[in-house]
């Protein structure tokens, strides 16, 4: 297995992402992204955010990750969440 460590930026965004001509690649990444996700159940849908509450924002990272030649490994989403946003005793103890 070569090892991964080099990235190249990707899309900026999920509709540059859709529009590309690797727009399968990105789909498959944004995929296997949400379902890890789910499988450790650090995701929750919000349809509905109580009153006085807001939802922590989230982005998604959209990378090539390279291997050791330089040669494309694999197309990776994150999905990162704005946790700058959380406040103390609100959104956490």
């Amino acid at each position: 297995m070569d090892y991964i460590g080099m990235v190249e930026a990707g899309p900026s965004t999920i509709k540059e992402a859709m529009e590309s001509k690797e727009k399968d690649e990105w789909h498959l990444a944004m995929a296997e992204e949400i379902a890890k996700l789910e499988l450790l159940k650090t995701r929750i849908v919000v349809k509905q955010v109580p009153e006085a509450r807001k939802p922590i924002t989230s982005r998604l990272v959209l990378q090539k990750k390279l291997n050791s030649d330089g040669g494309l490994a694999r197309y990776k989403a994150s999905l990162v969440v704005h946790g700058f946003r959380q406040q103390p005793g609100v959104d956490f103890v």
